[in-house]
């Protein structure tokens, strides 16, 4: 306001002030971020990039830019690089800073009507302070000075809340995390067959034939007639679906390929020699990535034994958070497979949720040398809180 104010007693204000403040470098001034933020937009306005598919025309270069133009982009471009600036500076910090490291993971449910509404409070907390690593563990008690060391009861290794959830091998041989992995596999079969009958009731289509509809700008959809989004099941109504559970182990169809793995979940067609591989990891948050590599190479050489019996065959690997937060391949995964877009948000709740429940179980258990294993937890129909 100073700088293009019409009075020149005021504007020579801002060039004073400029001229003081330009030398500063540990102190922050207004004025010198103004002329960085005022060169940057002007670069951007004569040489303005294209990400979309419109021509030169549209107002995207104007010749001349009103100062409120040039005054709204540049507090945009101010916000954005504050933000920026804030949080490759949370990033650094080893607790506060964790969740910005989930890579591909999607965030905890905390809206408002899940906060307020809410029946298990103690499950939203722990969650919260999950994400930032600071439940307290032995770990935790010993920085604290409450402990003299950090041993987890079960293996005496580092007792900090990654090792809790996903890293102890006593907690794996007992069978811990097993559980938590067949209670989310089962949260996933019931809609999944559920899924599956309904669609083998339809039509198969066409593999040529066209599924979507292209509307040009100005047109309508015709009436009576609805957009179906590909899928992998469309071309099928004869699908049929196996589920492996711990100590239920069945034998990997033997028509399709004859293996000793067991992917977690096998739905495939006869009529169309099609196959899909889903395979289920609940790692901790930091480690979605690695597992998902993990899975693809551990799994593509049995993709590529079907592929050579003459299937098709799809490897889809899926990632569940241990802190509750769901990996977007599983949103990728549910839509590949016909889940409308709310469905597959809606089972991804009930994923997120039944995964904390679990986790919390045995977070609550990391003291507790012999282990018995509980019910399996499936979120059914009703919204969990």
């Amino acid at each position: 306001m100073l700088k293009y104010c019409p009075d020149k007693h005021l504007s020579s204000i801002y060039a004073m002030n400029l001229t003081k403040h330009e030398t500063f470098r540990t102190i922050w001034k207004p004025e010198p971020v103004l002329e960085k933020l005022e060169a940057q937009v002007d670069f951007e306005f004569k040489h303005r990039g294209q990400s979309d598919h419109l021509g030169l025309g549209h107002g995207r270069y104007p010749k001349e830019h009103s100062i409120t133009d040039r005054k709204n982009r540049i507090l945009e471009l101010a916000a954005e690089t504050i933000l920026e600036t804030t949080t490759v500076h949370d990033m650094d910090k080893a607790m506060q800073g964790c969740f910005l490291r989930f890579e591909d993971a999607c965030p905890f449910d905390l809206s408002w009507t899940r906060l307020i509404g809410t029946r298990n409070p103690r499950l939203i907390s722990w969650v919260i302070n999950a994400s930032t690593n600071s439940v307290i563990t032995p770990d935790l008690r010993r920085l604290w000075g409450i402990i003299p060391n950090n041993k987890c009861a079960l293996c005496s290794g580092h007792a900090h809340l990654c090792h809790i959830l996903s890293g102890c091998h006593v907690a794996l041989a007992q069978g811990r995390y097993t559980w938590r992995h067949d209670s989310v596999l089962c949260t996933i079969e019931a809609p999944l067959q559920k899924h599956i009958e309904s669609h083998n009731k339809r039509s198969p289509l066409d593999q040529n034939e066209s599924t979507s509809m292209f509307v040009k700008e100005g047109e309508q959809k015709p009436k009576g007639q609805s957009f179906h989004r590909p899928s992998l099941l469309d071309t099928a109504n004869d699908w049929q679906l196996q589920t492996q559970y711990t100590g239920s182990e069945q034998a990997f169809p033997v028509h399709i390929c004859v293996t000793d793995l067991r992917p977690d979940i096998v739905v495939w067609s006869l009529s169309t020699k099609k196959c899909i591989l889903i395979e289920l990891t609940c790692p901790v948050e930091e480690n979605i990535l690695d597992a998902r590599a993990y899975k693809t190479s551990r799994y593509n050489k049995l993709k590529s034994q079907i592929e050579d019996n003459g299937w098709t065959c799809h490897l889809r690997p899926i990632e569940c958070g241990a802190r509750g937060m769901v990996s977007f391949s599983v949103h990728r995964c549910f839509r590949a497979l016909g889940f409308s877009h709310p469905q597959s948000k809606s089972l991804c709740f009930k994923l997120s949720s039944c995964v904390a429940r679990c986790s919390f179980a045995i977070y609550r258990s990391c003291a507790v040398k012999n282990w018995t294993n509980l019910p399996l937890v499936r979120i059914g129909d009703c919204i969990p809180s």
